[in-house]
């Protein structure tokens, strides 16, 4: 079952960005932080500029600043 997250995202790097989320989020888990913190900048820099809330991708904004 897929959940509609970031929805609000461009079309062209919402599948890109949920995926590695999720895979950031695992690392996080499995105590591989600074994996982890590496895949969620990657997924920063891959929100347009001007960085907004994109419903649930405000997670990893609010983790950057």
């Amino acid at each position: 079952m897929t959940i509609e997250r970031y929805m609000d995202l461009p079309e062209n790097i919402y599948g890109a960005f949920d995926e590695m989320t999720d895979k950031a989020y695992e690392l996080f888990v499995k105590n591989k932080y600074d994996v982890s913190f590496n895949m969620y900048q990657e997924c920063f820099d891959m929100i347009p500029e001007p960085k907004k809330d994109y419903g649930e991708s405000s997670n990893v904004i609010q983790s950057n600043q």
